[in-house]
């Protein structure tokens, strides 16, 4: 079986339990005797676990090799889910989450960075558009599972059967898996991280065709010298000292953050705020992701031909135009077109922001980046939705336009100062 294939199967495989929990929790908080709320305690343990996990796996990746650390992912996450499919108390389920989410950093870390080396951005977007395939599988699955009469367990075992597989799969074909670019630092030779390339104007609009992220001094495309060579001895952790890892990070951050918030709220902003009724709030969520979806599939060839960064910056305005749109005083119809705006835009930023993440840091350190960015995109993912709730509770269902406005165009910002204006990047065409 393909590395392609098994990656786009195990898109689908993380996303399948990520979708369960919030549609199994009214019956699993019933079986376990926990109130509402409870869900509320289980998420900061998640984040963390998820987190760490990704963040050490990117340190782990040059020796452990791809196919091995899927391997011992996903088949963390199933016996996890066995965890949440036979636990007897609340507390056993905060366990599962534990692991369950370390399974995940470390898959979304492999496959990540996987695709960042030996793919082109058309397979990227795919593969983060499957990922949208497997979050559509999980309600049904749990719906199926309902409807035949069993117990809301056995979607999480049915799950795990899934993740067991998929962990034989990168076990058996843990040795055909092509290497990490950063090799271990011990043996790696002296080298520029990244190519001296000339910077041409930028255009009129003010926005640089091309760059990336991690500016210098004054806008100028970053010095090979900036970015520390790999010499003996020299530690693994020396790539958190980077100030462009920290600069992706932060986008990573407030990106997730915004489509989380988006995600999360939009159905309470559109019935409470906005007065419209629930099949038509719910089919608005619905549109976000199929949008998410479909752009993802056609942006993906889009960025070989046209290249990367021109997409993220279309992205990028796409995102800021759509809160325009959610905040104005308008009529109803005007913040659904805007919450679908924002799915467009936010389509293809995760996946080309890790494809350029080499661009950023060069080969050695971007196994490592991209585990750090998983990882604070996890954190901007829990932490910006609920402080956009609390803001919510206090001033209503209407105040979610002006939070969305407002980290659109800090999004935008951070992304415009972190790329060197007029660095220039090939158009990947792997495949």
């Amino acid at each position: 079986m393909s590395s392609i294939l098994l990656s786009y199967l195990a898109f689908i495989g993380m996303a399948l339990p990520d979708s369960l929990l919030g549609i199994a929790w009214p019956a699993m908080r019933l079986s376990l005797g926990q109130p509402v709320s409870a869900l509320g305690l289980l998420v900061p343990f998640g984040v963390a676990s998820s987190l760490l996990s990704s963040t050490v796996a990117g340190f782990v990746l040059p020796r452990a090799g791809t196919g091995r650390l899927l391997a011992v992912g996903t088949a963390l996450s199933a016996v996890a889910l066995v965890g949440f499919g036979l636990a007897p108390s609340f507390w056993v389920l905060i366990v599962a989450i534990v692991v369950s989410a370390a399974g995940f950093g470390a898959i979304d870390l492999g496959l990540n960075a996987h695709a960042t080396h030996h793919l082109g951005a058309r397979h990227i977007n795919w593969l983060h558009a499957s990922y949208g395939l497997g979050a559509t599988a999980g309600p049904i699955l749990f719906t199926a599972v309902i409807a035949a009469g069993r117990s809301w367990r056995w979607s999480y075992v049915c799950v795990a059967a899934v993740q067991a597989l998929l962990a034989v799969a990168f076990a058996g074909t843990a040795r055909t898996w092509p290497a990490s670019a950063a090799q271990p630092e011990q043996t790696a030779p002296v080298e520029p991280a990244l190519p001296a390339t000339p910077a041409p104007a930028a255009p009129a609009s003010g926005l640089p065709s091309a760059g990336a992220l991690g500016a210098g001094p004054a806008g100028a495309a970053p010095d090979p010298s900036d970015l520390p060579a790999p010499r003996a001895g020299r530690s693994p952790w020396r790539a958190l000292r980077l100030g462009a890892l920290w600069h992706g990070a932060a986008v990573f951050a407030l990106q997730t953050g915004v489509e989380s918030t988006t995600t999360l709220w939009a159905y309470l902003f559109l019935t409470d705020g906005r007065g419209l009724p629930g099949r038509v709030a719910a089919g608005t969520v619905s549109a976000y992701w199929a949008a998410l979806c479909v752009a993802r599939l056609v942006l993906g060839p889009l960025a070989e031909r046209r290249g990367s960064h021109r997409v993220l910056a279309a992205g990028v305005l796409g995102i800021v135009f759509g809160a325009v749109l959610v905040a104005l005083p308008a009529p109803a119809p005007v913040a659904v077109g805007g919450i679908v705006l924002i799915a467009v835009g936010a389509a293809p930023m995760f996946p080309l922001l890790t494809l350029t993440t080499t661009e950023r840091l060069g080969p050695v350190y971007a196994d490592r980046a991209i585990g750090v960015q998983v990882g604070a995109s996890a954190l901007g993912a829990a932490t910006i939705p609920a402080a956009a709730g609390v803001l919510i509770g206090h001033l209503g269902a209407l105040v979610l336009g002006p939070v969305l406005l407002v980290l659109a165009v800090v999004n935008a910002t951070v992304y415009a100062t972190a790329r060197p204006r007029g660095a220039t990047s090939p158009t990947m065409r792997r495949s």
